[in-house]
């Protein structure tokens, strides 16, 4: 039933993708043809043929039909009645690149052959029937030029076969991929997880690698943070998965969560260069695989910021491989389109999941470190991303962002790229960063050179700290009063001079110090900063305090406030 279902889905594609008039006439004829027997073991080839009958040439989309070879369950196929589940590939496609399209010149045939062992299992003897019902959707012209217009035509044809004999059954390409993948798959036991497993790579260049690497880390981040986003932002999840229906929202929030845990529990295995790749693709994978096959287009992407990005991608397959969605569209607009008119299939499609992560701001739940720059401009940072601000009150967010930490800011060691604790400019009107038991200091007003010889350790370098502040710090700032502060768990410290060596005050209790402060703040601080107004705000969760006063004795009226809104939004580009 599920194969069915998938076919109609196809079937829908075009007339999601454009607004299709009918021609007066379909050019098209096609065919299926399967020998009427194949020996068990034995490669199963069926010849599709596709006959151009007008006098003008037309460029054919290949998605979605035997053009493109099996990577989309567009046939139907039963055994002795029982339908088969598809179990093939699943790529990412960008249906307006003209390596999707094929020419098919006037009064020409094209004919192509598919091995419907790539993606089922008629590795059994008895009688098999395979439907090819899709729609054609194409244009006038070459692939790649824009069309005045575009059509569609509906196909639906019907091959049957017999399987007989002995032999071996052949691998559909998801047993094979999940067969390949065992002799990499490396788990971490269930319960220990709650940080992202580094992934490992087949081929790809080493900048390819490291910025995959971060790619792979922040996809874990927007997982985690789309439950919140669903609870928080209605709007947002009505836009990308239609209206709001118990069962649907469930479904959206545990394809985010199985993500989630999958990637603290297994070590994925992300190959490029593969040859499966086709022209248009940005990558592939399939069920149950835990290797994540990138292609052509995915390099070139942007990172976390903009349409189709490598985090998109990423998320796209993870859904995939984990969740078993499927690839009922293609593109954003086919995507909210989706959700208006089938939110039922918006809930299963890749692209829905990859493009309500890509215009989530999870900065809007949280940040790790925060703090005004010697240039003027406020940042903030969440696990490997950061957010720069065109103002120093951090109330508009620069084009853009946000953007990864690594390669942004300086020769960073490689536990800061995962994300910093800490960051504040102290009164020396320098930059300092922390992760862990470390530091960094930066040279340059931008945060872009770090000084040679850092990272250092925080023992020894910042005065009689205890044991537990040596370990790292929650958040720290200098404030208008001039005296640099540092939070770890439940206290803090206080330091006089201008690069914070000696302390001159603590540790002492949060609670009693700062004000009233709401019973989490005063467990711990998860950022801190004074901005350009001179006023000192403090966050933690999805929520933040303000202080008016220069040394943060007293919380200002009406806070605690959300963070949502009232930190910029983002500059999402296309449609959204």
């Amino acid at each position: 039933m599920k194969t069915i279902v998938a076919l109609i889905v196809c079937s829908a594609f075009a007339s999601v993708l454009a607004a299709v008039p009918q021609q007066s006439r379909d050019p098209f004829l096609a065919d299926l043809q399967c020998s009427r027997q194949y020996c068990l073991g034995e490669k199963v080839v069926c010849k599709f043929s596709i006959t151009n009958t007008h006098n003008t040439d037309y460029s054919v989309l290949k998605v979605r039909t035997p053009l493109e070879g099996m990577r989309c369950p567009y046939l139907s196929v039963t055994r002795d009645g029982k339908a088969l589940p598809y179990d093939g590939m699943f790529a990412k496609r960008n249906v307006s690149h003209p390596g999707v399209y094929m020419l098919i010149k006037a009064r020409s045939t094209v004919s192509v052959k598919i091995d419907l062992c790539d993606a089922y299992a008629v590795g059994q003897i008895g009688q098999y029937s395979v439907q090819l019902r899709t729609k054609l959707v194409y244009h006038s012209g070459l692939p790649g030029t824009s069309p005045e217009h575009t059509y569609e035509q509906a196909f639906h044809t019907v091959a049957t076969f017999h399987v007989y004999g002995f032999g071996t059954p052949r691998m559909t390409k998801g047993q094979y991929y999940r067969q390949l993948s065992q002799g990499y798959r490396q788990k971490r036991a269930s319960g220990a997880g709650g940080a992202v497993l580094d992934p490992v790579f087949t081929r790809g260049r080493a900048e390819q690698r490291a910025v995959t690497k971060q790619i792979h880390r922040a996809s874990h981040l927007y997982a985690s943070t789309a439950g919140t986003d669903i609870d928080d932002n209605q709007a947002h999840y009505v836009r990308w998965f239609g209206a709001v229906q118990a069962g649907r929202l469930q479904t959206v929030k545990k394809v985010f969560t199985d993500v989630k845990e999958k990637l603290e529990t297994t070590v994925y295995r992300y190959v490029f260069n593969d040859p499966d790749c086709q022209p248009g693709e940005y990558g592939f994978t399939s069920f149950g695989s835990a290797m994540i096959y990138l292609c052509d287009l995915y390099s070139p992407a942007g990172d976390v910021y903009g349409i189709d990005t490598k985090l998109c991608t990423v998320l796209h397959e993870l859904t995939h491989a984990i969740s078993n969605t499927d690839d009922v569209e293609y593109s954003r607009q086919s995507a909210l389109n989706l959700a208006v008119h089938n939110p039922s299939d918006a809930v299963k499609n890749a692209d829905n999941f990859c493009y309500f992560a890509e215009t989530t701001n999870v900065f809007d739940y949280g940040f790790d470190s925060l703090s005004l720059l010697p240039n003027g401009f406020a940042y903030t940072t969440r696990g490997n991303l950061y957010l720069r601000y065109t103002d120093n009150s951090a109330s508009t967010i620069a084009s853009g962002y946000p953007l990864l930490i690594r390669g942004n800011w300086g020769n960073l060691p490689g536990r800061f790229l995962k994300g910093l604790d800490s960051m504040a400019t102290l009164p020396n009107n320098r930059l300092y960063t922390t992760k862990g038991n470390q530091y960094v200091v930066y040279d340059d007003a931008a945060g872009t050179a770090v000084r040679s010889g850092y990272p250092k350790p925080i023992e020894a370098n910042w005065g009689n700290l205890p044991a537990s502040f040596n370990a790292g710090f929650d958040s720290m700032a200098k404030l208008p009063n001039g005296k640099t502060y540092v939070t770890k768990g439940n206290q803090y410290v206080r330091y006089g001079d201008s690069t914070a060596s000696t302390v001159e005050a603590g540790p002492l209790a949060l609670q009693g110090n700062w004000g009233n402060l709401p019973a989490s703040f005063a467990a711990c601080f998860d950022s801190m900063a004074t901005l350009g107004d001179q006023k000192t705000f403090v966050t933690r969760g999805k929520q933040y305090i303000r202080y008016s006063d220069t040394s943060a004795s007293t919380v200002d009226p009406g806070y605690p406030l959300p963070i949502r809104g009232k930190w910029g939004t983002i500059n999402w580009p296309g449609p959204h």
